[in-house]
């Protein structure tokens, strides 16, 4: 017989439901979770970018192959190369080239075996201003990544807010739900005890029927009640990559926590949204990428001077030397003057954007925090109203099973009271919902 007993205390165990709790649904917000991978989808895009424009700094291999027989005149050319770009903007070449005959795009001719052949091309601006193309193109990436890794923290504060606020929605239907089952289980058990009473004589046969009429009207509550708790757990559900029915089977939603106080002043929570708002960090990024755009414009406010060398060893004739200047200056440089000056307004513009996101970070925590005072009032005033109702209630229950009352009175006592518990459950909902605003205005620092 124990035997019996602990198997089957062991498969209660195993069957039993799990509080769902704030703590429990932090674990299907992971990597996994479709909404949690969308608000960090751009950052994975954005650092496969990176290793794109680091493929401009690849060592490649140039190969070119000419071969012409026209009427009048021939020639072959064959060149092999390989070229290494650097960060600087300096590139370095070598290989090999073999021209016979009459070249068609260049005067190029070598011995019969051909020369070897080594170079280096220096972007005289580019190293003086510490800045060229490829060297924006990568740091613009890295700075792009960095600055998506804050908006992806960003999405996740907002998305937070999102999930939790349905979750206390779902709790706060089941709530509503839970009171209004609690309504029609009175009224059926009165209908039991007037049952009684009007076939021993002492009630009329109207009693009956008024009765069943507060069971109708109370089921179709209940239905109505029900409705809101389903749809608001489906709203709550799609964040979770469980269905409805694993969900039920493993979990069970406890009741509206308790609230406490909040104690945190505007200069605090302030002081913590600087520190921890990532969408303030995007702004930093955005300046950045504005300085080496602007380092980057230097370049053209000087001359384009470039020098290249080129040394090369014919293995019939011997040793040679090219060097090759390149420059170009434009007098009137209003290509920098308009470069450099909409990055100035680009600058101003990032600044402006940060000072208003600033403002209404403040005025919304302010918001917030006055709110929570005044709702936690409300919170209390609800608690000792249920108190008040929940005793005349009780009272003019008693004056009805004296023959004092009628059931119309007892009804509308019973409303009077669930109008008074579903104002509580939305003080409480309305206090958890900002306390979520709260946490989601700092940057979702404060624990649960």
């Amino acid at each position: 017989m124990r035997v019996v007993f602990l198997l089957i205390w062991s498969v209660g165990l195993l069957s039993a439901q799990e509080l769902f709790t704030k703590q429990t649904l932090q674990k299907y917000l992971t990597q996994e979770n479709p909404f949690i991978y969308k608000t960090k989808a751009q950052e994975y895009i954005y650092k496969e970018q990176i290793k794109y424009f680091q493929g401009a700094f690849d060592t490649k291999l140039l190969l070119k192959y000419d071969k012409k027989r026209y009427p009048v005149t021939d020639g072959d050319f064959m060149e092999i190369n390989i070229q290494t770009p650097l960060q600087n903007g300096i590139e370095f070449l070598g290989g090999y080239r073999e021209a016979t005959g009459l070249q068609e795009y260049n005067n190029i001719k070598t011995g019969e075996n051909g020369e070897l052949r080594l170079g280096v091309n220096l972007p005289v601006s580019a190293l003086i201003n510490g800045m060229n193309s490829r060297k924006l193109n990568l740091y613009s990436a890295r700075l792009t990544t960095q600055k998506q890794s804050f908006q992806t923290k960003d999405n996740l504060r907002l998305l937070h807010f999102d999930i939790f606020s349905a979750y206390y929605k779902t709790l706060y239907a089941k709530a509503l739900f839970t009171t209004e089952k609690e309504l029609l289980e009175v009224a059926k058990k009165r209908k039991i005890i007037i049952q009684k009473r009007v076939k021993s004589g002492a009630l009329a046969d109207i009693a009956l029927l008024e009765a069943n009429q507060h069971i109708i009207n109370r089921e179709q509550r209940l239905v109505a009640a029900k409705n809101s708790f389903e749809n608001a757990q489906e709203l709550f559900l799609q964040y979770l990559p469980v269905t409805k029915g694993e969900f039920e089977k493993h979990y069970t939603l406890p009741p509206l926590p308790e609230i406490s106080q909040n104690s945190l002043t505007l200069e605090q929570a302030f002081a913590l949204a600087l520190e921890h708002r990532a969408d303030l960090k995007v702004f930093t990024f955005e300046t950045k990428k504005m300085a080496i755009e602007q380092q980057n414009a230097r370049l053209l406010k000087y001359p384009n001077f470039n020098i290249a060398l080129y040394g090369v060893h014919d293995l019939k004739y011997n040793n040679g030397f090219k060097v090759s200047l390149d420059m170009s200056f434009p007098f009137q440089r209003r290509e920098y003057e308009g470069r450099s000056k909409e990055i100035i307004k680009k600058v101003q513009q990032v600044n402006n954007n940060k000072n208003i996101r600033l403002i209404t970070i403040k005025t919304q925590l302010a918001q917030t925090i006055h709110s929570l005072k005044n709702i936690f009032a409300n919170v209390q005033n609800a608690k000792k109203e249920i108190l008040f109702v929940e005793k005349l209630q009780e009272a003019e229950t008693k004056r009805y099973m004296l023959g004092l009352s009628n059931l119309f009175m007892v009804n509308q006592r019973e409303l009077v009271t669930l109008k008074t518990k579903k104002k509580f459950l939305d003080y409480v909902l309305q206090y958890l919902l900002l306390e979520e605003q709260l946490r989601k205005e700092i940057g979702n620092n404060l624990q649960y």
